[in-house]
């Protein structure tokens, strides 16, 4: 039998599009908008986004969803990071977190390449310590 765990992390295509689908769009209604304060809540919506498909690429059925997910994790990751890392004075806490989170993603998967991205991601976090 499957972990108690496991299968709670598993959710129905209809529950994870209910997750999904409005953060999606939020992003994009943000995007459209093209201020500044929009372009931070599109960012804000992107981590949010990264987190959940973050937690979740490891719990799929087959290798092709485990894919699907760990990319869209990558995808929204990337999209937040690079917002925060161009916007990172006022935004330092979110900036360090953010950064370390996505430094945890590249840490879990295999290979130099994904372990010297990590490194990249940590290595980063300077700039949010560093004066202005």
């Amino acid at each position: 039998a499957e972990p108690v765990m496991l299968q709670a992390l598993r959710l129905t295509p209809g529950a994870e599009k209910a997750i999904v689908e409005p953060m999606e769009r939020s992003c994009k209604i943000y995007e459209s908008l093209g201020t500044a304060h929009a372009a931070h809540q599109a960012a804000a919506a992107h981590y949010q986004l990264a987190l959940y498909f973050s937690r979740v690429w490891t719990c799929q059925r087959d290798e092709s969803k485990t894919r699907e997910k760990l990319a869209a994790a990558f995808k929204h990751f990337g999209l937040a990071h690079q917002y925060f890392f161009r916007s990172v004075y006022g935004n330092e806490p979110t900036f360090v977190v953010l950064s370390l989170d996505f430094s945890n993603l590249y840490s879990a998967v295999s290979g130099e390449e994904c372990l010297s991205k990590a490194l990249a991601c940590c290595l980063d976090c300077r700039q949010a310590f560093s004066p202005t």
